[in-house]
């Protein structure tokens, strides 16, 4: 692998969004037990932003740049 190789061995289009689809009940599973277990919504929420952001960090399609290390997750009030 080197600079240059857009796709890399696990890159896709649509990184963020083929992820949270996959995901839906597990990140519905993540804030409901968050929340069962005493932790506010924006917790349980940024909780399962952090599981999506790592799931879609692996199919980002640039190898080495940007937009791979721009990821983040942040609680807004």
């Amino acid at each position: 692998s080197g600079i240059g190789v857009y796709w890399g061995p696990h890159g896709q289009a649509k990184f963020l969004e083929a992820p949270a689809r996959a995901l839906g009940k597990e990140l519905g599973s993540i804030i409901a037990r968050a929340v069962q277990k005493g932790a506010t919504l924006m917790q349980g929420l940024y909780m399962a932003g952090l599981r999506l952001q790592r799931e879609s960090m692996q199919l980002v399609p640039v190898e080495f740049g940007s937009l791979r290390s721009s990821a983040f997750c942040r609680k807004e009030e």
